[in-house]
C-alpha cells in the first residue's frame, strides 16, 4: 500500500471516529467484566458507508425535528457525502491495484 493511501485511509477512519463522537446522543456505559470471563470480545465491524448512511438518517432527523438549522445539515450532509466518496474512491483504487489490467 503506498504511503498516500495509507494516509487517506487514517484520515477517513478519523474522520468517521470523529463524526461518530460528534452526533452522540448518549454515552454507552462501559461494559462490565465478570470476575471469571478473562477473553474479550471483538467490537462488531461495520461498513463505513454503513455507518455514514445511520449517521446521516439521525442527522436528518434531528433536522425534522427542528433541532438543528439548514445550514448546520447541508453542512454535515455534504462532509458525509464527501467521506463517502473518499472511501468509495479508495476502494476502487484497492481492485485496480489488486487486478491490474
Amino acid at each position: 500500500m503506498t504511503k498516500g493511501k495509507k494516509i487517506l485511509a487514517v484520515t477517513l477512519m478519523s474522520a468517521m471516529l470523529i463524526s461518530t463522537v460528534a452526533f452522540a446522543d448518549e454515552v454507552a456505559s462501559p461494559q462490565q467484566s465478570s470476575s471469571n470471563t478473562t477473553l474479550q470480545t471483538a467490537p462488531n465491524k461495520v461498513d463505513p458507508i454503513q455507518r455514514l448512511e445511520s449517521i446521516k438518517a439521525k442527522v436528518t432527523q434531528k433536522y425534522n425535528e427542528g433541532k438543528i438549522s439548514k445550514n448546520k445539515y447541508d453542512s454535515i450532509i455534504a462532509k458525509i457525502n464527501n467521506m463517502e466518496q473518499q472511501i468509495n474512491d479508495f476502494n476502487e483504487g484497492l481492485k485496480e491495484v489488486s487486478h491490474p489490467l
